[in-house]
């Protein structure tokens, strides 16, 4: 997993959850699952069990303070936030450029600016419809966050509501599986 990916994760909790609770979660991975005192680094990798270990330490964030019901509409908002996040200029400029339809073709694409050894397979199932498989990526709570960060680059394509991306087998507390399976579709 790539730094940008992780930096995303605790920008978000340090800016919509509680003061220290980024630093908290940090701070309970083993010694060399830990960034450097300049946070995690953009460029570099890291193992996917550190993604792992802040999407749990959120979701338990989550039941603690009560809001366990939120768990998927906050998952997916901090999937959207770090797509949000990671759109640089250039970037930008690229997504302008793209529809709904090449989005959807280009997720293995994108999937790969985040992790390593992954392998993500696109089919379209219709005009405006298709499924992104996503294998050898066990990361619990992943599938929301995945979802919210899918439904932000398609609205900021031009696809326009009802839109929707969901993981099929999703429900959460389910462990994750070596296969995630995204159903896409749009207006």
């Amino acid at each position: 997993m790539r730094g940008i990916g992780l930096r995303g994760v605790c920008n978000y909790l340090r800016r919509y959850e509680r003061p220290g609770l980024a630093e908290e979660i940090v701070a309970d991975l083993p010694l060399e699952q830990r960034p450097t005192a300049m946070g995690f680094l953009a460029a570099s990798t890291y193992e996917v069990a550190v993604l792992d270990a802040l999407l749990r330490g959120y979701q338990r964030e989550l039941e603690r303070s009560g809001r366990a019901a939120e768990l998927d509409a906050k998952m997916r908002a901090l999937g959207a936030y770090i797509a949000e996040d990671n759109l640089n200029s250039v970037f930008k400029l690229v997504l302008s450029l793209v529809r709904p339809h090449t989005f959807v073709e280009k997720l293995p694409t994108l999937w790969a600016l985040y992790f390593t050894d992954v392998d993500a397979r696109v089919r379209m199932t219709g005009e405006r419809s298709g499924t992104c498989s996503v294998f050898g990526l066990s990361v619990s709570y992943l599938a929301p966050v995945a979802s919210g960060w899918i439904e932000f680059g398609l609205r900021h394509v031009g696809a326009k509501a009802p839109l929707s991306c969901r993981e099929e087998s999703w429900t959460a507390g389910r462990a994750a599986t070596a296969e995630a399976r995204y159903v896409i579709t749009w207006t």
